[in-house]
């Protein structure tokens, strides 16, 4: 397992110029990064969500794809227009995300196409593809050339063999993927039904979905050389 600096995370949260923070409350607040600093960051969020001493966090991926947990103070607000807030952010703390993804996973391929629920750059409705690389019972990672932001909501589908497993998912991080032009997205799943987990489970056990009875197939065709009526029918 690696490490990553401080300077490597802001860099990180810098270039990504939209980040998606959370309060102690959960909810989401989107800020735009204009600038790094070595201990922290500047930029713009709503207005009326941000105070001074106010705590903030989000994550970043480091190269091995382990999540690492930041959170960040407000030192200055500022009034920058009538919606915004020039924010001035200390980073306090970078750790390894307790909360990391530790289901299970299995490394796979398989398609998968979701359909965006609220995003930030992608039209609501809209359908985003990529490419399974793992899943777990807790959330799925894919790769895919459209642009997503780390808290946008999908509709997520995708095809393991002969299974399929629906869901909703949120973005939990977002990195460069090997291939030029795409990213890798990993996401927790919002809400996986019943039967969607339990085929989940299924594959981590290495267990594919029943075959189909082709029985009465069988018979039916048997049949049909049998009796002309039959055959004219299946005609």
């Amino acid at each position: 397992m690696s490490e990553i600096s401080t300077g490597d995370a802001l860099r990180i949260l810098h270039a990504a110029e939209q980040v998606a923070l959370r309060d102690p409350d959960g909810n989401e607040l989107p800020l735009t990064v204009t600038g790094e600093r070595p201990d922290g960051l500047d930029g713009f969020a709503p207005r009326f969500a941000v105070s001074v001493g106010m705590m903030l966090t989000t994550r970043v991926v480091a190269p091995d794809g382990e999540p690492w947990a930041l959170r960040f103070v407000i030192d200055e607000a500022t009034i920058a227009s009538p919606d915004t807030a020039s924010v001035r952010l200390r980073l306090e703390r970078c750790q390894l995300d307790p909360f990391r993804r530790l289901a299970p996973r299995l490394h796979t391929g398989g398609a998968a196409w979701l359909i965006a629920v609220n995003c930030q750059q992608v039209v609501d409705g809209d359908r985003v593809d990529g490419t399974i690389q793992d899943i777990s019972v807790s959330g799925v990672g894919f790769t895919s050339s459209r642009v997503l932001r780390i808290g946008d909501r999908l509709q997520f589908h995708g095809r393991f063999f002969s299974d399929e497993v629906e869901g909703e998912v949120r973005v939990a991080s977002v990195r460069p993927s090997a291939i030029a032009d795409r990213s890798v997205y990993g996401c927790q799943f919002i809400h996986l039904d019943d039967e969607s987990r339990g085929r989940v489970e299924r594959l981590l056990r290495g267990e594919r979905a029943p075959s189909a009875d082709l029985s009465l197939i069988r018979n039916l065709l048997e049949e049909q050389r049998e009796s002309p009526r039959k055959r004219r029918f299946f005609r």
